[in-house]
């Protein structure tokens, strides 16, 4: 009676053995069926799905590498049996034995797998590039592109999807600053091949702030030409890329801004000062307990290389109180002379705490400035 060799159960003598990837069964199997074999296409899916529950269950006790070598096993049998639709695309929560392979970055079995696919009727479920795009895994993403070689160019509308997707989830999830570089820099091998399309509701202020922060020149005009929302550009927050490169004294990142404008540098105008006056407080700020210890170098050249800009106006920075305790830090008559002239809120003098440009200027002993 070989009608339970029929059944699509885990007490089926053929399913078990599939399950368990005992090889020599699975071989004696294969010859006692002989051409018969394709009819048990359905218990071999069936058996497949049991061993993925199980991979994902982490039941198997061998390493993964072992389970997964074995599985590229079972499925060569009875590929070199005749069975063409052999379906690796089940699920178990939301995995896959694609996924799997991704997340143990088993290169080796996604070559067979993708490779298996070419000769499949069975459409895959899960696009192989979305997968590791998504799980982060920068060396599977590489041996993808290898794989697909030119072909990679058919493969443009899932690249997309995939780095949409992963930017969703840099909004979502706290993603330290190195590995968003990484991705950054994942996202830029892509565009070598295909156009990337940099568009979507999703966290582009954040991704940009971290590649300026970082000093990454590179990575910064690569976004710069290839995202389409140009709304962060007029952003007032502390994300504001201009803002952040500004505050941080960025000045390969302000030059590539600045280039980056051109003639509609005008329109940054109110980022401009924002950016400044943090960089001023945070010079100033940072060290009135300590007056000796002062660099004034980094906020200096910012404010020059601005004013050799045609279309920059500092009006707004440089009548500041903000600019003002800068000035009198770092003992410059002229830009003092300056604000005084177009101040208009003289309140600031009232001031009774360190902070208090009149504070300051007694504090640095400085004749000629407590006579201006």
């Amino acid at each position: 009676d070989k009608s339970v060799l029929d059944e699509l159960s885990k007490t089926s003598p053929f399913v078990y053995a599939i399950k368990t990837l005992q090889l020599d069964m699975i071989n004696l199997f294969v010859d006692y069926f002989g051409q018969d074999i394709t009819n048990y296409t359905d218990q071999i899916n069936f058996a497949l799905n049991l061993v993925l529950i199980d991979l994902c269950t982490s039941v198997w006790k061998p390493s993964k590498e072992t389970i997964f070598l074995s599985i590229q096993k079972v499925i060569q049998i009875f590929s070199n049996a005749g069975i063409v639709d052999i379906d690796l695309n089940c699920t178990f929560r939301n995995h896959t034995f694609l996924t799997q392979a991704i997340s143990q970055s088993q290169s080796d079995f996604i070559k067979f797998y993708l490779q298996l696919n070419k000769n499949s009727s069975i459409i895959p479920t899960t696009s192989p590039i979305v997968s590791a795009i998504t799980q982060k895994q920068f060396d599977i993403i590489n041996f993808l592109i290898d794989f697909y070689g030119d072909e990679i160019k058919n493969q443009a509308e899932q690249i997309n999807y995939g780095i949409q997707l992963l930017f969703e989830s840099i909004n979502k999830d706290r993603i330290p600053p190195k590995k968003i570089i990484e991705i950054l820099t994942v996202v830029k091998k892509f565009s070598e091949f295909v156009e990337i399309d940099l568009i979507g509701d999703f966290s582009n202020k954040k991704i940009l702030s971290v590649a300026i922060q970082q000093s990454e020149k590179e990575l910064v005009d690569f976004y710069l030409h290839a995202v389409k929302d140009q709304s962060i550009f007029y952003d007032l927050s502390a994300e504001s890329p201009f803002i952040v490169a500004i505050a941080n004294s960025q000045m390969d990142i302000i030059d590539l801004l600045i280039q980056y404008f051109g003639d509609k540098i005008s329109c940054q105008n109110e980022q401009i000062n924002i950016g400044i006056e943090k960089l001023l407080n945070n010079a100033t700020n940072g060290t009135i307990s300590n007056p000796c210890i002062f660099d004034s170098s980094p906020a200096r050249s910012v404010i020059k290389r601005f004013e050799q800009v045609a279309g920059v106006d500092l009006t707004k920075v440089i009548s500041s109180s903000g600019f003002l305790r800068f000035a009198i830090r770092t003992s410059e008559m002229d830009l003092i002379t300056f604000h005084l002239n177009h101040i208009k809120d003289r309140s600031i003098f009232q001031d009774l705490t360190p902070n208090s440009p009149f504070v300051i200027a007694i504090r640095s002993l400085n004749i000629s400035i407590l006579d201006l």
